[in-house]
């Protein structure tokens, strides 16, 4: 089966609760990698996203983290992190 979760799912998710007000390079060990996650946030041009990814890389450094898809027709996507203002666990799609 697919891990892909479709464009327009629904999903049922939970709020991982983790302080994004705080620095990458004090909380990236709370981000859970390879497992889909859904990520609210706001561009640097204002534009709200909500998108399902996994995170594949942080870059504590830089401040970048790199969101991959289950689908291989979509290309990563390497964001700033203080673009993402909140963090949810992926528990069921719908």
């Amino acid at each position: 089966l697919s891990k892909s979760i479709p464009n327009g799912s629904k999903v049922l998710v939970y709020d991982l609760e983790i302080n994004l007000n705080n620095a990458l390079d004090n909380i990236w060990h709370q981000i859970p990698t390879n497992e889909p996650l859904l990520f609210t946030g706001k561009t640097d041009k204002g534009k709200d996203f909500f998108v399902c990814k996994t995170v594949s890389s942080i870059d504590a450094v830089t401040g970048h983290i790199l969101l991959s898809s289950y689908n291989p027709t979509h290309q990563d996507n390497l964001i700033p992190f203080n673009w993402i203002k909140n963090i949810f666990r992926v528990v069921q799609v719908l």
